[in-house]
């Protein structure tokens, strides 16, 4: 069952209709919880729940389905980086994944300086996914890729 900000903002994406691509918004062990029928949709629906008052699972979670739907998340910048900050390592590893999957459509100088910042993460594994999205966003120029 979704907590109450979760299945708010779930009503209001399945409210829009006339779209015509089907996505599943997926929380536990495969569940279904609900269908949007855009991606843009299921987006927007996804980085309100990252940058919300849902519990660490459900940030999580939504992090990790923004990081798949890739180029298609790209509304969800800015709240992305914002989220770089997120209590919770895990949803920091989703999100820098996410910025990453994006790719240079992320590319703005917030965005730089956040997963810059993100570098200094206690947490080796966010450092890794931030280093990664500095590369695929492609902030790294020939000769510091030659060096790594």
């Amino acid at each position: 069952m979704c907590s109450g900000v979760l299945c708010l903002f779930l009503l209001t994406a399945l409210s829009v209709g006339g779209c015509s691509h089907e996505s599943d918004l997926l929380l536990g062990e495969g569940q279904v919880i609900a269908r949007a029928r855009d991606t843009e949709i299921t987006a927007s629906v996804l980085f309100k729940i990252v940058s919300s008052g849902a519990d660490d699972y459900e940030r999580e979670k939504a992090a990790e389905h923004l990081a798949e739907l890739g180029q298609e998340a790209r509304i969800a910048v800015s709240t992305l980086v914002v989220a770089l900050r997120d209590n919770n390592p895990r949803v920091r590893y989703w999100v820098a994944r996410a910025l990453g999957n994006i790719g240079p459509s992320a590319r703005t100088e917030t965005t730089k300086a956040a997963l810059e910042a993100t570098l200094r993460d206690n947490n080796l594994y966010v450092r890794s996914a931030a280093a990664d999205a500095i590369e695929r966003i492609g902030y790294l120029s020939e000769a510091e890729k030659l060096q790594r």
